[in-house]
């Protein structure tokens, strides 16, 4: 058994939920309680999130990776962090870590800030060192961890 090699060409693409949506039901036909994009990109549910916005990365039409965030309602200048989410055929291969720069840069350029949820475990041992890492490398970059 080969193991997945990670494309150097994939690319990170912004999406408005809607327009995300559009893609997957192009693709992959109209969505169904089971849709197989939903059962392998976890928390990717499109009756909760039409105001989220989405960093997404697919394999040719393959939705492979989703980064979700949303402009909190009570304060423009923050966004939060809604999900980070991989196929799980496609994990450790660095695409949470492209999403999340991905994040930091669009962060930067509109001078906004970043407020994080309670990671999972998962989250907690494979995104926390890597938000280290871009919170030294986009020191100007606010990120609030919640309590």
């Amino acid at each position: 058994m080969r193991l997945l090699e990670l494309r150097s060409d994939f690319d990170v693409k912004f999406l408005s939920a809607g327009e995300l949506e559009q893609i997957i039901a192009r693709t992959q036909g109209p969505r169904q309680p089971n849709h197989d994009v939903t059962d392998r990109i976890k928390y990717l549910h499109f009756s909760w999130n039409s105001k989220e916005e989405h960093f997404v990365i697919f394999d040719g039409k393959k939705l492979i990776a989703d980064l979700s965030i949303q402009v909190n309602p009570y304060d423009k200048q923050q966004i939060w962090l809604m999900h980070i989410a991989v196929d799980p055929a496609y994990q450790n291969k660095g695409l949470a870590t492209k999403l999340l720069e991905e994040l930091f840069r669009y962060l930067k350029i509109h001078n906004l800030e970043l407020v994080r949820s309670t990671p999972s475990d998962q989250g907690k041992l494979y995104i926390q060192p890597v938000m280290q890492r871009l919170r030294a490398k986009y020191p100007e970059v606010v990120v609030h961890d919640s309590r």
